[in-house]
């Protein structure tokens, strides 16, 4: 749940007087402010989402109210009650960077009345992140936070180290022309992964580049949705895949599933014929049903019900529940039924 700007009671004001010497420190090393004998900063904080796991600490991301910025912040375990998501807190920090605050074992934090979220939309704009195709997402900058939807082309193993632990995920764009990979940390390499090929959804990933190429780290925010969106198809196979259960057809640059056994009935063998345009409807990228087929010049509408027994060893001839239309007697015989049914 967010919170929109300007929901909360009595504003407040609070001057922090930072010494010059702290300032200059702060400039030279990117807004960062060390330990040492420096003059803790006070911030006021809106806690954005529920507390994950980080190596030995828990980290989530808030609203720094005093500096105007959504960051990461970095607690210990002690304090994971205090940082509940919808908090309003003052912390006691002395390491506060451009991207994140880390608290200290002594750090002090306090709980304090609500505050008006004067951020101009950037809480509810990081807790709604707009959805990116992939290719949209491979032009993003990086540090952006969006929602990526795709086609799951591969999930690895969780890998573990001393300091960490992730999971791998290959999506791939709806037309099938880029990929990119997408690292879950943490509690996120925990996610059940639906089975490959199936249209998923991240929510709240962060845009990054690694060795010069763009990728997806999760942040708190992360989860993982499943799409399976009924859809229409309609023109002419441009290509083909055979593979040993399911086969790929591209149409209309669309890159779609099937039964190899149906894909053998449509093209007469395991080789590609041009030609032929066929229409349909699908669930996500896997086609449930053909409601037309075009070989040539020879137009074969659902009208003329093909029937569902395995016809693979009929050649040469089509047959109809009903009668057969003239012109279709050379056709070759097509299942056009619900494939899982």
């Amino acid at each position: 749940m967010f919170i929109n700007s300007g929901c909360f009671g009595a504003k407040t004001r609070e001057i922090l007087h930072v010494p010059l010497k702290t300032k200059k420190m702060a400039n030279q090393t990117g807004g960062s402010i060390g330990t040492g004998n420096l003059n803790m900063l006070k911030l006021r904080i809106y806690v954005m989402a529920e507390p994950h796991t980080r190596n030995d600490n828990m980290s989530t991301v808030v609203y720094d109210k005093t500096n105007d910025a959504i960051k990461s912040i970095f607690f210990p375990p002690k304090l994971r009650e205090t940082f509940e998501k919808g908090a309003f807190l003052m912390v006691h920090a002395s390491n506060v960077g451009a991207e994140s605050i880390r608290i200290s074992e002594n750090s002090r934090v306090f709980q304090i009345a609500s505050f008006e979220l004067d951020d101009g939309g950037k809480v509810h704009n990081y807790l709604n992140p707009p959805e990116k195709t992939v290719e949209e997402t491979l032009q993003t900058p990086v540090k952006t936070h969006i929602s990526v939807k795709g086609i799951l082309r591969k999930s690895s193993d969780l890998i573990e180290s001393p300091n960490s632990r992730r999971k791998e995920l290959i999506l791939e764009s709806m037309e099938g022309t880029s990929k990119i990979v997408c690292k879950l940390w943490g509690n996120c390499a925990l996610f059940d992964v639906p089975p490959q090929d199936s249209i998923i959804t991240l929510t709240g990933m962060d845009v990054t580049s690694w060795r010069g190429e763009i990728s997806l780290n999760s942040s708190v925010l992360t989860e993982l949705k499943e799409t399976d969106e009924d859809g229409t198809f309609e023109g002419e196979i441009e290509a083909v895949n055979f593979s040993e259960n399911y086969s790929y057809v591209i149409v209309n640059s669309r890159t779609f599933k099937m039964p190899t056994k149906t894909a053998i009935q449509i093209f007469g063998g395991k080789k590609f014929k041009d030609s032929i345009t066929i229409k349909g409807m699908s669930k996500g990228t896997t086609i449930t049903h053909v409601t037309f087929i075009k070989v040539s010049d020879i137009d074969f509408p659902l009208r003329y019900q093909l029937v569902t027994r395995d016809i693979s060893n009929i050649p040469g001839r089509l047959l109809f529940k009903n009668k057969v239309p003239a012109g279709c007697q050379k056709l070759r015989e097509i299942k056009t039924q619900h494939f899982y049914g």
